[in-house]
């Protein structure tokens, strides 16, 4: 459950050079809350937000505890966050007007501080003009600071536990004075963030699918051990160990599993704590494997048949062609859509 506590808006005009900062916090009216809430549990659940932890001087830490502390209210606390992220964005060559949120809110009872950061989105709207003749002309305009729909998302986020101080964002890469980062995780929060579960399983698939083609295995068999073992250790840990998938990926092959260890490592799995995911959706994920001829043929088979010759086989013929036997086939659903 999300309980938004405080909220403020503050405007972060880089298009005009100029920065907006309520000194009202934002009323916790029912269109407030009913905008913000459903927003709140996308960004949450959002597969590609990456955990972080602060620098070990981070200043937005101090800020934080600060305020935490109560030695700084809510308002100059979000004010003084709005007023760095828009000296940073200033920075960024072409970077839109944005729209700040910054909430004190509890998820689960656990409470934790939001920055929201929305670019303004152009729409259409419709206007309703009185004529110099007493009549009306209905009429159509650009309106050019819209807020994210239900259906769109808020452009960055972070979320801090005041606890733990664990951070979950998620940033767009942006250029500064030549440096490619991410700039609300590496300069506002100056906090290090580890790989998003999505990174972290196309990383294992990727890698996988590399030591298969170096030992000359099957790359598709491969794919489905994969998903086979990220399931299984997220079932048995609530987590995903990169290092555990790829020995559970290769356990039938010493040599191939030190070589995914190595591979892993080398992208710096080895020193990661295990990643926290989403397990209900990634698990919808990962229990199919979609094939997909070069004749156009398109299948999607349950993972555990990869290893079941009873359901499904893989057969090689001597010009090199592949076949698909299925098997034990009772009945056939013809589906147009």
């Amino acid at each position: 459950m999300i309980v938004i506590e405080r909220a403020i808006l503050h405007l972060l005009d880089t298009e005009h050079q100029q920065k907006i900062l309520s000194s009202v916090e934002l009323p916790l009216d029912s269109f407030a809350t009913t905008f913000l809430l459903p927003h709140i549990e996308k960004c949450l659940r959002k597969p590609s937000a990456k955990r972080g932890h602060f620098y070990q001087n981070s200043g937005f830490q101090s800020l934080l505890q600060e305020y935490l502390k109560g030695k700084m209210d809510f308002i100059a606390f979000s004010g003084k966050i709005a007023s760095d992220w828009y000296d940073i964005l200033v920075q960024v060559q072409d970077m839109p007007a944005s729209d700040l949120f910054i909430c004190d809110l509890t998820v689960d009872g656990d409470r934790q501080v939001a920055l929201l950061r929305s670019a303004n989105h152009t729409g259409v709207v419709h206007q309703v003009i009185s004529t110099p003749e007493g009549g009306i002309c209905t009429t159509i305009q650009n309106a050019m600071a819209l807020l994210p729909s239900p259906a769109q998302s808020f452009d960055e986020f972070s979320f801090i536990d005041t606890s733990s101080f664990d951070v979950l964002l998620s940033a767009k890469r942006c250029t500064i004075d030549g440096n490619s980062l991410l700039a609300l995780a590496e300069v506002l929060l100056e906090c290090d963030p580890s790989p998003s579960p999505r990174e972290a399983i196309q990383t294992i698939q990727k890698t996988a699918g590399k030591v298969a083609e170096e030992f000359g295995t099957d790359p598709i068999r491969t794919a489905a051990l994969v998903k086979t073992a990220i399931a299984e250790e997220m079932e048995q840990n609530g987590a995903l160990d990169p290092i555990a998938v790829g020995q559970a990926v290769f356990s039938q092959n010493p040599s191939m599993q030190v070589s995914m260890e190595k591979e892993l490592q080398s992208a710096g799995f080895d020193k990661m704590q295990p990643i926290v995911v989403d397990k209900n959706a990634a698990l919808k994920k990962l229990l199919h494997h979609r094939l997909k001829t070069d004749t156009g043929i398109e299948l999607t088979v349950p993972v555990e048949y990869f290893d079941n010759t009873e359901y499904m086989e893989f057969n090689k013929a001597a010009d090199g062609s592949l076949s698909i036997t299925l098997k034990h086939i009772t009945n056939l659903i013809n589906r147009t859509s």
